[in-house]
């Protein structure tokens, strides 16, 4: 009986230190990558079945008005098990866009209207006031068939 309850200590106390320890390693962030992946379907549904079924992706937000989606910071070495999904539709890595200033030497001259008036292909506006066409005599008509007030749109 002894024997049974030291060999049981040792399994437990094993079975909380590897508990622990899987807990206290720190993810490098260097490893994880910051994907949106389109779902089939809803994306809270899904964002529920990550939580429970894939503990390590963390979800960063969830998409449903333009596109159904999820925004994740995942891994790199698990992201084939997320593509792998059956409501998986898409993965899209986030990209991070710079501009450029632009410092005073690097800008154009400013042009003018005498720059343009020399070129065949330029068209200012002030050469549309030269045309014979005035609009005078010419009615217009609109046909307006109203709005249609079951759209979803205008809901």
């Amino acid at each position: 009986m002894r024997g049974l309850l030291i060999g049981l200590a040792l399994c437990l106390s094993f079975f909380i230190f590897n508990i622990k320890y899987t807990s206290a390693i720190d993810i490098n962030e260097d490893d994880q990558e910051s994907i949106i992946i389109e779902v089939e379907g809803n994306p809270d549904q899904h964002k529920q079945y990550l939580n429970t079924y894939h503990p390590y992706v963390e979800i960063i937000s969830v998409y449903d008005e333009l596109f159904n989606g999820l925004a994740l910071k995942v891994d790199s070495n698990k992201m084939s098990r997320l593509s792998s999904l059956d409501f998986v539709q898409a993965v899209h890595p986030v990209q991070t866009y710079k501009i450029t200033t632009i410092n005073q030497h690097m800008r154009p001259p400013v042009k003018t209207m005498e720059d343009f008036q020399d070129n065949e292909q330029a068209v200012l506006p002030q050469s549309f006031n030269k045309t014979r066409y005035t609009g005078r005599g010419v009615k217009v008509g609109v046909i307006d068939t109203g709005i249609d007030y079951t759209h979803p749109d205008l809901k």
